[in-house]
């Protein structure tokens, strides 16, 4: 009874996942529907919300950014003649808005990766 607990716990260990994640979730389609020279602060920020990070640059423009990434990880295990195993799924996302003086979008830049990888 006891080997079979034990058993039953090892295969939960191996198999248990880990998920980080770093700043809030947004909607990059949302963020490619923005139009230089017509989206305002006020929309991007209802659209998204509240920037990451502001930037003056001078020129009474500013540039506003928002990262998100994610990681989920399976937990390494030795497999006999396998040696260690695991694996691991990523998304990052990344968006850059500068808006003029008047509070229009100037410039908009964005990235976004997902990818996963496995470790035999």
């Amino acid at each position: 009874m006891k080997k079979i607990f034990l058993t039953i716990v090892m295969a939960f260990v191996l198999t248990a996942c880990n998920s980080t994640s770093q700043g809030r979730d947004f909607d990059m389609e949302v963020v490619k529907g923005f139009k230089k020279g017509e989206t305002t602060q006020e929309q991007v920020r209802e659209a998204i919300g509240d920037p990451m990070g502001v930037n003056d640059v001078g020129n009474d423009e500013v540039v506003w950014t928002y990262n998100y990434s994610e990681g989920q990880g399976a937990s390494t295990g030795y497999v006999p003649y396998a040696g260690y195993v695991g694996g691991s799924q990523n998304e990052s996302k990344n968006v850059t808005i500068r808006f003029n003086a008047k509070g229009i979008v100037s410039g908009l830049s964005f990235n976004e990766t997902a990818g996963s990888s496995t470790r035999l």
